[in-house]
């Protein structure tokens, strides 16, 4: 086996083992949306925002980034947010897990999800800026 074999068996392994990491990702995730804590949810998609690509998957990283966004803006600790706000902040957020277990799922079947022909993803892109 040579370099770029070694290397592309090396990713296939890490690859495969961050995809097996997503239960407690998702758990974790969900278990901030019901708290309604947009700090800590700000942190998760900011860490899935690195680490998609670095994986090689770049439609987490797209997800994330738009996500985080839209996080931050609730995240803010700015008083003048509603419960309207927040309301539709976390739904947002809900979309985007939704989203992220479909991109891990398609992964996990040996796929590429893209995300321009996602309709969820577009709404939240539109929100995230």
């Amino acid at each position: 086996m040579n370099g770029a074999e070694s290397f592309n068996k090396m990713m296939q392994e890490l690859r495969a083992e961050y995809l097996a990491s997503f239960p407690q990702k998702f758990y974790d995730i969900e278990a901030h949306l019901q708290a309604l804590d947009f700090a800590r949810l700000r942190d998760d998609f900011h860490k899935l925002k690195g680490t998609g690509k670095t994986y090689g998957i770049p439609e987490i990283s797209e997800l994330c980034a738009v996500t985080e966004k839209i996080c931050l803006s609730a995240a803010s600790g700015n008083s003048a947010i509603d419960a309207h706000v927040l309301s539709n902040t976390a739904d947002s957020v809900g979309v985007a897990l939704s989203v992220l277990r479909k991109i891990v799922a398609s992964r996990l079947a040996g796929q590429e999800l893209n995300l321009a022909n996602v309709p969820d993803f577009a709404r939240l892109r539109a929100l995230g800026g």
